[in-house]
């Protein structure tokens, strides 16, 4: 008999197979805890599962063979999964008119009848014509509803010169207006893609991981780098002023000369021009006066900002031209390295060294924004033409959609929260004569959401900004409901319902919570939005927290000097990754194990070990290691990064057990991520349109997102100190999701119900309970 690393060797002991063979071939999905618990209900139960660590041996991969009725996929449905903000969803297009015979759909005898064509004048018989046609006509209609929402004389005068514009194109039988606009592309190379179309061996995401590190580029180091925070707000002046202070910073610019510590960063803000947003500006005008390092628009700069409206766009550029000194030759422009754009309802999540340190490793000339590199490309009949007044966006008729091949660039979508070289802002503030970002403001201030595409779309179209341009804001957003699901709740805004179809409506990021730190933590990124004090005024202060943290551990380093960090836990293992098996089935002749099944996608129980394996393993197997050329492909996962609230350990026995911390009441959650193979690095997703039981689960390109991230049971009998509803929540040796509150909102919005906060990860075909029970 031999013993590796804890493990014994045997040859004879089979033993007997036991009905949680059937298991096998069997979906994982999703399911409340309680059904893990109450023994009666068994048509998904909760697996508790126990995570076996590997010796370092040389790692075989072979193809699992496709064919393998042993291997079961876990579920949870996969919905779309977007890393960048995205428009408002257009409606489809709508079907064409159908005639019958050769008449138009006004009758010739009604016409007749209701218009005087005794006239011998065509003058006459024109004007009599027309004063009927567009009293009875849609047109009256069309009119008559836009005049609901626009009242002032000024914006129903726009409104009737800009229809005008159409209806005189029909009278001169010329063209729409922009329907042969033709716009000059400095960046004809580069590339465009159709993600349905992408070359062999390319990626959606190999396209959108574009990056600009060039080595002979010009760097700055991070302790010299100088920022202009650009912010626009239109309320809670205080949540400004916290933004503005948690960001701000001095440094030492005593070079001998007594100067001493100066403001390392300005910070120019632009408020709202409506008269709700006046108090505010008194606000912050006065926290201004003793801070030269602070500007706040003047009046005459304040622009009123409206949702979808080219306004937002306005407000951006009036804070460039503020910066670069545009309108003002009594002074100089702002000093700065790179613009860095937010709203006041962002925070960072990061140190502000650590901030500095991100920006510091893309040249000085790089400009930072999230792009979808597929053009927008929209039928013509789902692209509107807009104009702008009373506060309100007002749709007048279609407008030419912009396309390479007719109108010289195409229209990307884009993040307007950026990190910008100084060149590029000074550009942007200038707007020089016959360049893009001139001619196409024209056209895009009657583009429905602007904010969108403009900044992209000039970005891609003009040299040289367009190949220095690394294809992340560094900013997370996450959003929420489309503005017409609000309606339950009787919460509709129908400003953000601007298309013919009143339920395609635009939406809004979700407002970040406590339970959505986690998410935070483990995203890269520099900065988040939503933040609302009156929603959650507890989240920012633990983030300021762990920032307080991650400047004292930066510090330490620079100084050369190691930072403990109680909190961390190590969920490395050494490198070599955990096999997680479920419990039930350990001593079974088949352990199961999480992995994937023939389409390499779908999270299944499949047989741990290559035939033959566990007939040799003694008992007390699972409490040592593994050799890694015995398991099955794809059974291999990595366990992190985790979050830091809470603690994780794993027990002799293999089971992982979480303590709660100072605001997770389920502790740590983590990724997990294939090791090997096709899929490797790809996380185990639980994403669904429901979020409710039976969801399927899969490994998809890791996002940052809260379905990519699970928590682990409590287990009061392991020696935690979690009391008994904890243990209830998150059963010992379970795998769970966190459900946000902002979707359990969004389904009750929906009227589906309650949804449940944790949902443990189970397996489906174990009994005869009715699945529409869990719908």
């Amino acid at each position: 008999m031999t013993t590796i690393n804890n493990r014994k060797r045997r040859t004879s002991t089979v033993v007997k197979r036991s009905e949680r063979d059937e298991w096998a071939g069997n979906k994982a999905t999703l399911a409340p805890p309680q059904f893990g618990i109450i023994k009666s209900r068994r048509h998904y139960p909760i697996i508790t599962l126990l995570f076996l660590i590997f010796v370092n041996a040389a790692l075989t991969v072979t193809a699992a063979p496709e064919n393998d009725p042993t291997k079961n996929n876990l579920r949870t449905k996969k919905t779309s999964s977007k890393t960048t903000p995205h428009p408002p969803q257009w409606e489809t297009d709508p079907p064409l008119p159908k005639f019958v015979d050769d008449e138009t759909h006004i009758s010739i005898p009604t016409l007749l009848s209701a218009i005087d064509f005794t006239s011998s004048s065509p003058e006459t018989a024109a004007a009599n014509a027309l004063s009927e046609l567009t009293r009875t006509s849609s047109l009256h209609s069309r009119l008559t509803a836009l005049y609901t929402r626009a009242t002032s004389p000024h914006c129903r005068a726009k409104i009737a010169q800009h229809y005008n514009r159409f209806l005189a194109a029909i009278g001169t039988e010329s063209h729409f207006p922009y329907e042969h606009a033709r716009f000059r592309d400095e960046c004809p190379d580069e590339i465009k893609y159709d993600f349905n179309n992408l070359p062999d061996g390319v990626t959606i995401g190999d396209v959108q991981n574009r990056t600009y590190m060039p080595q002979d580029g010009y760097y700055v180091d991070y302790r010299d780098l100088r920022l202009c925070y650009g912010i626009l707000t239109h309320e809670n002046p205080r949540a400004t002023i916290r933004l503005m202070e948690a960001l701000d910073e001095t440094y030492d610019d005593d070079d001998g000369g007594g100067s001493g510590a100066r403001r390392r960063h300005t910070f120019v803000v632009h408020v709202d021009g409506k008269e709700g947003s006046d108090e505010t500006y008194e606000v912050l005008v006065s926290y201004a006066a003793t801070r030269p390092h602070v500007h706040i628009l003047p009046v005459a700069r304040r622009v009123r900002v409206n949702w979808g409206g080219f306004s937002m766009v306005n407000a951006t550029l009036q804070i460039l031209r503020y910066a670069m000194a545009v309108d003002d030759v009594d002074r100089p422009p702002l000093e700065f390295h790179k613009f860095v754009h937010v709203a006041s309802t962002t925070y960072p999540l990061r140190a502000n060294s650590g901030i500095r340190r991100t920006i510091a490793r893309y040249p000085l000339d790089a400009n930072l924004m999230n792009v979808v590199f597929k053009p927008t490309e929209p039928h013509y009949m789902s692209w509107h033409y807009f104009v702008e007044c009373d506060d309100a966006v007002h749709r007048i008729f279609r407008l030419s959609p912009l396309e390479a091949d007719t109108h010289g660039i195409d229209i990307y979508t884009a993040s307007q929260w950026f990190i910008i070289s100084r060149e590029f802002a000074r550009y942007l503030a200038l707007a020089p004569p016959r360049s893009l970002v001139r001619d196409f403001i024209d056209y895009a201030s009657h583009v429905v959401v602007a904010d969108e595409s403009f900044f992209g779309t000039v970005l891609r179209h003009t040299y040289p900004f367009c190949k220095k341009h690394h294809n992340d804001n560094f900013l997370h957003v996450q959003f929420d409901r489309w503005e017409n699901e609000l309606e339950v709740e009787g919460e509709r805004d129908e400003k953000k319902c601007l298309m013919p179809n009143p339920e395609h409506c635009g939406r809004s990021p979700t407002t970040m919570s406590l339970d959505y730190l986690p998410i935070l933590e483990l995203s890269e990124a520099l900065f988040a939005r939503k933040f609302l004090d009156h929603v959650d005024s507890e989240v920012k202060d633990v983030i300021d927290k762990k920032r307080a943290k991650e400047e004292l551990r930066l510090r330490a380093e620079e100084r050369g000097e190691t930072f403990e960090d109680p909190d961390h836990f190590d969920t490395s293992f050494e490198g070599h990754g955990v096999l997680i098996v479920a419990n039930d089935t350990l001593y079974d002749d088949v352990p199961l194990c999480l992995g994937l099944g023939p389409s390499k996608n779908k999270v299944r129980l499949t047989p741990c070990f290559d035939e033959g394996i566990r007939e040799t393993l003694a008992p007390g197997w699972e409490t040592g290691a593994v050799i890694l050329p015995e398991i099955m492909p794809h059974n291999r996962w990595i366990l992190g990064p985790c979050s830091t609230d809470g603690t994780l350990k794993r027990f002799p026995n293999g089971t992982l057990i979480a303590t709660p911390g100072e605001y997770s009441a389920s502790g740590p959650r983590c990724n997990l991520k294939q090791m090997d193979g096709l899929r490797k690095n790809r996380c185990m997703d639980g994403e669904s349109d429901r979020v409710q039981p039976g969801g399927e689960i899969q490994v998809f390109p890791c996002v940052g997102r809260w379905h990519q991230l699970w928590s682990f049971g409590v287990d009061s009998s392991a020696g935690n100190t979690a009391n008994s509803q904890d243990a209830l929540t998150a059963p010992g040796g379970s795998i769970h999701m966190n459900v946000p509150l902002h979707v359990r909102n969004r389904i009750r919005s929906k009227g589906r119900g309650e949804q449940v906060e944790y949902m443990c990860v189970g397996v489906t075909g174990r009994g005869g309970l009715d699945e529409e029970l869990w719908s």
